[in-house]
Parts: structure tokens; C-alpha cells; sequence
């Protein structure tokens, strides 16, 4: 945007890009379990359960580590480390 002389404030915003980086990484996540749980091989109701007990599972996993700055699971978070 800078070559093309367009002022994107956002884009200087380190909060804002840190909220985008979880934004891109949580939606990767849910679309993983999303393509599984539409899979032709889930065969019972049960397997699909399984799946999103996972994901409650990760997902509390995942809070506790941003809460202590730990950004593991979520590469697009590195971002706010490299500015």
C-alpha cells in the first residue's frame, strides 16, 4: 500500500494486527474441524462429538497460553514479536 501511495492506518496498528494474526489463525483451526466433521467417513454421531469435545478441549488450552504470551499454536500471532 506504501508503493501505492494509500494510507491504510490499520495496517500501522499493532493491535490491530495482532487481532487479525488470532482472527486468521482461529479460522484456520475451525475450518480443520469443519472439513473433518463434513467428512464421508464420520460414520456415527459419536465421532463428531469426539471432534468438537477436541476442539473445547484446544480451545481452553489456547486461552490459558495467550494468556500467558505462549502463541504455539498461532504463527500468525509471531508477527507482533517481529516489530
Amino acid at each position: 500500500m506504501v508503493h501505492k501511495n494509500r494510507q491504510v492506518p490499520k495496517l500501522s496498528d499493532t493491535s490491530w494486527i495482532i487481532d487479525l494474526g488470532f482472527l486468521v489463525n482461529i479460522t484456520a483451526h475451525l475450518n480443520t474441524v469443519n472439513g473433518k466433521l463434513q467428512s464421508r467417513d464420520i460414520i456415527i454421531i459419536m465421532e463428531a462429538s469426539d471432534l468438537i469435545r477436541a476442539l473445547e478441549v484446544k480451545l481452553q488450552l489456547w486461552a490459558s497460553q495467550l494468556a500467558l504470551g505462549q502463541c504455539k499454536h498461532f504463527e500468525h500471532l509471531t508477527y507482533k514479536n517481529k516489530l
